[in-house]
């Protein structure tokens, strides 16, 4: 793992002192000016919220006015400079909400969309994580299985790299499933449980596929059970034993 900048550092030590100041100050002048009452727990429940919240819209901004591009990032660039704060970010203020899996639907949507992603109607990735939204699309009813994750950049020793993860309609991400960089999974694909989607895979639409690294198991056609194409009336029972032999993948 490359060692984070020291110019980074210091934007976001800087940043935090700033913004612990203005809540902690804020929170005293909300409490005096309503004239409530607050014990000294409840003034630190308030501030830390108004601290948190104040360093997270000062990210947004931050990569708004200096957003990571895709590609390598190279040593001593600007680039790992911008990312290294987004780094120290990510660490202490969104891993913790995003990797404790706690925050229900559509609250999920809304965190990422909040982060940078964009994400499509009733795609709800809500016991999933999604490692920098903003490199990640996902379009219309796509359903992430428990555990899967988005993993937009690729560390390798001292390697660095981003790379966009666009995701197409009706997708289904199985159960522990990975999906690297570079990576485009097109209409109504499916990626079965614990595959792991290696960096620069194009996924066909209708395509299934499975395994580490993840390779091609079949075409989806309308019939199988595992079909996610185009809009159609489910049947009204689970198929017995072809039920089964889809599940596997044959």
């Amino acid at each position: 793992m490359r060692q984070i900048p020291a110019a980074s550092s210091v934007t976001f030590f800087g940043v935090n002192a700033v913004t612990a100041t203005v809540a902690w100050a804020g929170t005293s002048a909300l409490s005096k000016g309503l004239g409530l009452n607050w014990t000294g727990f409840a003034l630190f429940l308030t501030g830390f919220a108004f601290f948190y919240a104040g360093n997270l819209l000062f990210l947004r901004l931050f990569l708004r006015r200096r957003p990571i591009p895709s590609g390598s990032v190279a040593a001593g660039s600007r680039t790992e400079y911008i990312h290294g704060v987004y780094q120290l970010f990510f660490i202490f203020f969104i891993a913790p909400i995003s990797c404790s899996k706690i925050m229900p639907p559509p609250f999920t949507s809304l965190w990422y969309r909040f982060l940078g992603a964009h994400i499509g109607k009733n795609s709800f990735p809500s016991h999933s994580y999604i490692a920098d939204p903003h490199f990640v699309t996902l379009g219309d009813e796509v359903t992430m299985g428990y555990n899967s994750a988005l993993t937009p950049h690729i560390m390798m020793g001292d390697t660095l790299e981003h790379g966009r993860i666009e995701i197409g309609n009706r997708v289904t991400i199985g159960v522990n499933a990975l999906i690297y960089g570079h990576t485009k999974i097109g209409d109504g694909a499916l990626v079965l449980a614990n595959s792991s989607v290696v960096p620069g895979t194009r996924i066909g639409e209708n395509e299934m596929w499975g395994g580490n690294p993840a390779k091609k198991v079949k075409i989806l056609k309308p019939g199988d059970r595992a079909w996610n194409g185009a809009p159609q009336t489910a049947p009204s029972a689970w198929p017995g034993e072809k039920g089964l032999e889809i599940a596997r993948g044959v």
